[in-house]
């Protein structure tokens, strides 16, 4: 098993931008093999950044579910 941390920054005042992917993100990622296991802002600090870990079986499901997310709509 392995898990993955995926990290992404706002420009200052633009964190309602990255919001959406999230959303998104959360919503696609299990459909393609690779569970959210937990999705979390920053809201004291920078307050600019969304975080979320998948889990995948190992590196190939991992490669496989990454490219099946990219190539959905």
């Amino acid at each position: 098993m392995i898990h993955e941390l995926r990290t992404y920054d706002a420009v200052p005042g633009k964190m309602p931008a990255l919001t959406p992917h999230l959303e998104v993100a959360c919503r696609l990622f299990p459909k393609h093999g690779l569970p959210v296991v937990g999705a979390w802002t920053d809201d004291i600090g920078r307050n600019n950044r969304i975080s979320y870990m998948l889990e995948a079986k190992d590196e190939a499901a991992r490669n496989a579910g990454i490219a099946g997310f990219a190539k959905d709509d």
